[in-house]
């Protein structure tokens, strides 16, 4: 039995002591003229741009936000953005004109405050539409250190292999725009950032590094679109 005990302890020792696997909220706020949330009746979703990394992302993003966002303001009516594209669908050149106005605005960083009142009464007459400006999926190799102010462990997971760990970062870029001015009074980012030990296989009694295997993108994505959507619903609150 000792002998068993022994046994574990130095495979313990040779893999490490627990997988670090660790996912913080670390959504910011970057600007923010709301002089009372309680001023917020409802808000329309715009949808989310396309990402090349990770196929999915933006429906999972949409998908994720109504609820956070239902979560964060109970009395508030909150349209998801399928509901805001079919409004503006319902409502003759709607969709085609918010479309150009969105590409405008991304082009020239300049927003025309004009329309804005004509979508948000098409959505119902919401108080406000929160815009998805851009996505970014990005994974890096970093030490402990690094990881530890990434993603501070708890308990044991703190200690794995000290040279495979690798930070995965989801960033969600939002605006909250008011209806009636055309304004935006909220910008920030919910940032969901994803601690992980890369897989390992053995090769010829050596541990071989595979930091891939097992953790694609588009997998620790799924795992994390929730985080990103409560961190710009609770940064808003």
């Amino acid at each position: 039995m000792r002998t068993q005990l022994v046994l574990i302890a130095l495979v313990t020792a040779v893999m490490g002591c627990a997988t670090v696997n660790n996912t913080v909220d670390r959504s910011r706020t970057v600007k923010n003229r709301l002089s009372k949330a309680g001023q917020i009746t409802g808000i329309a979703i715009t949808n989310t741009p396309q990402n090349a990394v990770a196929e999915g992302l933006a429906s999972d993003i949409d998908l994720a936000l109504p609820s956070a966002l239902a979560t964060a303001f109970p009395n508030a009516r909150i349209v998801d953005a399928e509901d805001f594209g079919q409004s503006l669908l319902r409502t003759k050149g709607y969709l085609a004109h918010f479309s150009a106005w969105r590409a405008a605005y991304e082009q020239t960083g300049v927003m025309d405050p004009r329309p804005v009142p004509h979508y948000a009464k098409a959505a119902g007459g919401v108080s406000h539409l929160l815009l998805i400006r851009s996505t970014s999926l990005d994974r890096e190799k970093v030490t402990m250190g690094e990881a530890l102010r990434a993603a501070p462990c708890r308990r044991a997971t703190c200690w794995g292999n000290a040279n495979n760990i690798w930070q995965t970062d989801l960033k969600v870029i939002a605006e909250l725009i008011e209806a009636r001015t055309g304004t935006v009074v909220w910008r920030g980012v919910g940032i969901a950032t994803r601690i992980q030990e890369g897989s390992r296989e053995w090769d010829f009694g050596l541990v071989r590094i595979d930091s891939t295997k097992g953790h694609s993108l588009e997998t620790l994505a799924q795992k994390m679109v929730h985080i990103a959507a409560d961190g710009i619903a609770n940064q808003i609150r």
